[in-house]
């Protein structure tokens, strides 16, 4: 009898587990004297009652989120109720975090706090009530829903999940607000004319740069909800108009929640490249109805390259002599301690979904190529991205980005495979 595996939810609460206390111990630097365990927590006590930041309590407890999630996901799987599960994935969150405070006493740039204790612990809570809902109620649901849809409406069920997909990364680092004085600020500072200045009249530097690689983002977005189109039957003008509405209504949609988001900024340019890029992809499908969707493949893959190059290889203007690499950029994640915890965040997280179409479109080629590969091909690509920047003065390169390369194109292709499991073939011809 075959031997199984550990269930990957246990496996991917425990990369959780590891992360939390590689991020939170990093850069490793001890203190010159050792500082007695009794001593360090009498200290952290003493400060208890010193209110953090805003900032500081959201990453808390966005950190242990995660964990509690797969945790109580899990148990909920197994049969476990909502109150022992959640109260499950709360006891191991407050014990890693209690381990983790407790390595930072003898770390130098550490601060152990009772506030960050008590915060991953409400953010391992929060995690496992979402975990168990998801894993009890929404996967049981969710998953013969995909497959109804996989099977019948392939290339629709696909378009919806990358749009829904790219939608909440765009929120990232996920932090909303409801004070009124966070949304008048957001008001101010919102775009509503394309190109042009913000309510309270600032007009930023024009960036062309970014420009071009939103619009070749949406080309390649835009192109699958295109084929989606093409799919349900329409064709020629309509196919187009239909994919600029989808695509451009998500994304006015998008910037409009974005206003609940201290940080991000409401701009109606986005909305124009968004047309612009889909209207492109749109044209191509259009003009060439017949073609298959595997077909597309290859410029899809041309897409995202030119998106991926100038995202991080611009401004080209600032090229040069070569530079040394920093050695401590090539410790994982050393550059993130020293940003802001949700900046960091919504950074990592924009890195590993600009690597997502990679795994998935190389694992589309062919059904030999399994995850594994597409992760060994974004760190390539994403090695390849931070040797350029070596050239590039104004830009700083870091290993940690090859890694989440790495993490992104290795999704991608798993999203693939999953996607197939339920029932749809992207290597269909009549597709």
């Amino acid at each position: 009898m075959r031997r199984r595996g550990p269930h990957p939810l246990t496996v991917l609460a425990a990369l959780c587990g590891l992360f939390i206390v590689y991020g939170t111990t990093i850069p490793f630097e001890p203190v010159a004297e050792p500082i007695p365990l009794a001593e360090g927590w009498r200290r952290a006590v003493d400060a208890a009652p010193r209110r953090s930041s805003r900032t500081d309590r959201a990453a808390n407890v966005l950190l242990f989120m995660p964990l509690g999630a797969m945790i109580a996901a899990r148990l909920g799987r197994a049969g476990a109720g909502p109150i022992g599960s959640v109260l499950a994935a709360s006891a191991v969150g407050a014990a890693l975090s209690a381990g983790v405070e407790t390595l930072q006493i003898n770390l130098q740039m550490r601060v152990t706090s009772v506030s960050d204790l008590m915060n991953n612990t409400i953010g391992s809570a929060i995690g496992g009530g979402l975990g168990w809902l998801a894993g009890r109620w929404a996967w049981p649901w969710f998953w013969p829903a995909l497959k109804r849809g996989a099977a019948t409406h392939p290339l629709a069920s696909l378009a919806i999940v990358a749009t829904v997909g790219w939608g909440v990364i765009e929120l990232a680092p996920f932090v909303p607000s409801a004070d009124v004085g966070d949304l008048k600020s957001a008001v101010k500072s919102a775009r509503p004319i394309p190109f042009g200045p913000s309510v309270d009249g600032r007009r930023p530097a024009p960036d062309p740069w970014a420009w071009a690689v939103e619009a070749l983002s949406w080309s390649l977005l835009g192109g699958l909800v295109a084929l989606a189109v093409r799919e349900r039957g329409g064709r020629g003008v309509e196919l187009v108009a239909e994919t600029i509405v989808l695509t451009a209504g998500f994304r006015a949609a998008v910037e409009l929640v974005q206003l609940g988001f201290p940080g991000h900024v409401t701009d109606a340019t986005s909305v124009v490249l968004t047309s612009a890029g889909a209207t492109a992809s749109a044209l191509a499908v259009a003009i060439r109805p017949r073609l298959p969707a595997r077909s597309w493949i290859g410029p899809g893959l041309a897409v995202w390259a030119a998106a991926v190059l100038i995202d991080g290889a611009s401004p080209f203007d600032a090229f040069g002599r070569p530079r040394s690499l920093d050695p401590r950029m090539a410790f994982p994640f050393y550059s993130y301690f020293w940003s802001p915890p949700t900046s960091a965040l919504a950074t990592a997280a924009e890195k590993v979904a600009s690597m997502v179409p990679l795994g998935f479109l190389l694992a589309a080629r062919s059904r030999r190529w399994t995850p594994a590969a597409s992760a060994l091909s974004g760190w390539a690509a994403g090695a390849s991205i931070e040797a350029i920047q070596l050239f590039n003065a104004s830009r700083t390169p870091d290993m940690t980005d090859a890694f989440l390369a790495a993490l992104g194109a290795w999704l991608g292709g798993r999203a693939l495979r999953s996607w197939e499991s339920a029932g749809a073939s992207p290597s269909s011809p009549t597709t």
